[in-house]
This record gives structure tokens, C-alpha cells and sequence, in this order.
């Protein structure tokens, strides 16, 4: 058995938790935050005023991310069309109000970086193949 493959192939029994479903503990943990929320929030701006803890305003933090937290459907980020289509997504989705402002900013620095990255990686495919051609003696012209 090799690292990172835990299952021979072919085994049926190792596939794991279906595609998209989700983890049981945290199903159990949203149901409940969800269940005490009107309790919570009102304990929490109690205790709020007085100085607070740590766990309860995790626990505000949770609700205010699932409340927050809509559903978007962004196209494949591999070209920069796809990223131009996600952010026109995630613009839209701030426009009418489903996204908050600082989720909007760390959505699209979230895509700024996914264009970097693409960008890079385009360079290095063009620095490679102009090794290619002065290794193999090819005339390289240069730009103007």
C-alpha cells in the first residue's frame, strides 16, 4: 500500500462519503446554532455589552456566515474568460444585495489571484518553449 492510495483498485468499499454531501458533526452543529439562534443572538448582545467570550461570538460568527453564505454557481476559472464570467457572477450577486460587501472584496482578491496565477503560468509555458527553440538552434525573433 502506497502513500496517498489507501484501496487497491477496484475495491468498492473504499469510496469514501458521496460527492457533495455533507459532514455529519457539522450537519449536527449548523442544526442545532440554527435550532437556539433567536436565544443565542440575544444572549450574545447581552453579553456583548458586558465584554463577551470567545465561544459566543464564534457562535454569532457561524450564524452571520450561514446567513450570509448564498449558493453561487461560478463557471471553471481556467481561462481568463472564465475568471471575467465569475466576477460578472460575483458583481451581480453584490449588486442585488446577496453578497455583503467584504465577501464581494475577498471573492474578487480571491479571483485576482486565480489570474495571476493563470498568467504566470502562461508566461512559463512561453519561456519554456523559447528554451526549446535556442536549444534546438531555431532563429527566435524579438519583440518590438
Amino acid at each position: 500500500m502506497s502513500r496517498g492510495v489507501p484501496f487497491e483498485p477496484g475495491n468498492q468499499l473504499g469510496k469514501g462519503r458521496p460527492k457533495g454531501s455533507r459532514n455529519k458533526s457539522t450537519s449536527i452543529v449548523r442544526h442545532v446554532l440554527e435550532e437556539h439562534s433567536r436565544p443565542l443572538i440575544q444572549k450574545l448582545i447581552a453579553l456583548g455589552l458586558k465584554g463577551g467570550t470567545r465561544e459566543l461570538l464564534w457562535c454569532l460568527n457561524q450564524l452571520l456566515l450561514q446567513a450570509e453564505s448564498p449558493k453561487l454557481k461560478l463557471p471553471t476559472m481556467n481561462t481568463a474568460d472564465g475568471i471575467n464570467r465569475a466576477a460578472d457572477i460575483v458583481m451581480q450577486a453584490f449588486a442585488t444585495a446577496k453578497l455583503s460587501e467584504a465577501r464581494s472584496v475577498a471573492l474578487y482578491s480571491m479571483l485576482s489571484k486565480r489570474a495571476e496565477m493563470l498568467e504566470l503560468h502562461e508566461v512559463a509555458l512561453k519561456m519554456q518553449e523559447l528554451e526549446q527553440r535556442v536549444k534546438s538552434g531555431e532563429t527566435v525573433k524579438r519583440a518590438a
